[in-house]
């Protein structure tokens, strides 16, 4: 229950920092609010193993050097490193035995048909050009000094997309199994 707390806090709080970002740009303000991620990520180093417990303390850490500092800037860039951790694991995933999607699907159905191995590898790659897209635009729009475009990007479409990826995979799965 608390690992799905502190994914849940976390999850939503990094949904609305962009936003946050945009519409509360006090520091006294968002030094609060890279705390709590910082806080939140501690957590999650708790439960986390290898890779990921190093990525969570590093993230903790680095939260709390910009709310210490106030270097409000930097945090423009944590949707480009999680985005990059992710496609770190899927895209990583496509050369290993089974995909990241597949893993996940084989928690359901352990006996997955050739078919739907195939349609999980694609899943995959999907996934990876969708956390590609979010690098590319997100790192733009901070270099081109965008930061509204990049509020919205963030804090908005990329999640929408997102969901638009999850619901198409949701409704055409049930084809491959």
């Amino acid at each position: 229950m608390f690992k799905l707390s502190v994914n849940t806090l976390l999850t939503l709080l990094s949904i609305a920092y962009p936003l946050c970002i945009l519409f509360q740009p006090q520091a006294k303000f968002l030094s609060y609010f890279a705390f709590g991620l910082s806080i939140l990520w501690l957590f999650k180093s708790l439960q986390a193993v290898k890779f990921l417990r190093l990525f969570a303390i590093f993230m903790s850490m680095l939260l709390l050097l910009v709310g210490i500092t106030r270097t409000f800037n930097l945090m423009y860039w944590y949707p480009v490193v999680i985005n990059s951790v992710m496609l770190m694991s899927f895209g990583g995933s496509l050369w290993a035995k089974q995909t990241f999607v597949e893993r996940l699907a084989r928690l359901q159905t352990p006996n997955l048909p050739f078919e739907a191995v195939a349609y999980t590898r694609k899943v995959t790659q999907i996934w990876c050009g969708v956390f590609i897209l979010n690098i590319v635009m997100s790192s733009g729009l901070i270099l081109f000094e965008q930061i509204e475009l990049w509020a919205f990007y963030t804090g908005g479409v990329a999640y929408f997309i997102m969901g638009a990826v999850m619901l198409i995979e949701w409704i055409v799965r049930p084809k491959y199994k």
